[in-house]
């Protein structure tokens, strides 16, 4: 403004009059680092370890249908099945998410055959399997999709835990894991007992009993079965992140695994298929599972009170019921629910 001159208000609001000075652009920022990319540090002895699997399953592909015997095919599947089992029923429903209770003995054969498809021992694979649900497709997510295909797939396993999955596994409750004798034994002793479950037995046995060649059996019983199978888990990880998210009708009658709850805090969840009674959900074989103390009931011993109208089928059990009710996981009675 020149000097001498008295400012007058015009009652004029121009452009330039509500224009600020922005004091975070005025900032130099050119000596801040920027953010690289991840930086992976390779397990070089895994990397290896995969390419020569692969490779050597390739030839054993073409030995199955060039001069392997019918027997060690045959044999080889099996074998693929009991490790199957072994993961499935095994590490991953069993010790990782407590889906059902099993004696001593299945828990052994169990562990045996999980050794058997030389995945980890049960107590780490259920540590990483619980630390991927509960941060799943996250930086503490061991195998995180968000970091492509490969990298869930397999690509996880040939470099180096980053180190908030370190962090994150620290604080996953593994204290079940800790009391299970079986679990315990087989971390104690997993390295003397998988490269014999895993290698030697495989081979072995097609030589001994119907004269395999040595190559043979070791390439397609022991080899491509043990790519086979880490392959099948692998693609859970990867594949099933990367095209399985879809939404669905949640409604109970085609969600059969849908929670359901009713009658204050009872909670009642459907067991491998039943029918549902005024928030009692009833399984096979007249059997109901009460999800609030994690236990089987007999159908029988429920008191119904309801103002429906209800199904015979939908609440008496058959004769043959009846007489497995002795097989039936016994429990105590559980309250009638309140009709209010």
């Amino acid at each position: 403004m020149p000097p001498q001159v008295n400012p007058t208000v015009s009652g004029v609001l121009f452009e330039t009059d509500t224009q600020t000075e922005d004091l975070g652009l005025a900032k130099d920022v050119s000596g801040l680092k920027k953010a690289g990319k991840k930086r992976y540090e390779y397990v070089w002895g895994n990397i290896i370890w995969f390419l020569f699997l692969h490779v050597a399953s390739l030839y054993g592909v073409y030995l199955v249908f060039t001069s392997a015997k019918w027997q060690t095919t045959l044999f080889a599947f099996i074998v693929h099945l009991m490790c199957a089992i072994g993961v499935g029923a095994g590490s991953h429903r069993l010790w990782t998410h407590r889906s059902f209770k099993a004696r001593t003995p299945l828990r052994i054969l169990l562990m045996i055959w999980q050794t058997m498809a030389f995945q980890d021992c049960i107590f780490e694979w259920a540590r990483d399997h619980r630390t991927h649900h509960k941060y799943a497709d996250t930086d503490a997510d061991p195998h995180n999709a968000e970091r492509g295909l490969f990298f869930s797939h397999m690509g996880w396993l040939c470099c180096k835990k980053n180190p908030e999955v370190i962090e994150a596994g620290k604080r996953i409750d593994l204290s079940d894991l800790y009391e299970d004798p079986v679990v315990m034994f087989q971390k104690k002793y997993y390295m003397k007992m998988m490269p014999i479950l895993c290698f030697v037995f495989p081979t072995v046995v097609p030589v001994y009993f119907w004269q395999e060649t040595w190559l043979n059996a070791f390439l397609i019983p022991t080899i491509l079965r043990y790519t086979i199978g880490i392959n099948v888990v692998w693609s859970v990880n990867s594949f099933a992140h990367a095209f399985g998210y879809r939404p669905y009708d949640s409604c109970p009658q085609n969600d059969p695994y849908k929670i359901t709850k009713q009658y204050s805090e009872k909670v009642y969840i459907l067991v491998g298929g039943g029918s549902m009674v005024e928030g009692v959900v009833f399984g096979p074989r007249g059997t109901a599972f009460d999800a609030v103390h994690g236990r089987l009931t007999d159908e029988l011993s429920i008191q119904i009170k309801s103002n429906h109208s209800l199904r015979s089928s939908d609440v008496k059990p058959s004769v043959r019921d009846r007489r497995r009710r002795s097989t039936v996981v016994n429990g105590p009675r559980l309250p009638a629910p309140d009709p209010r």
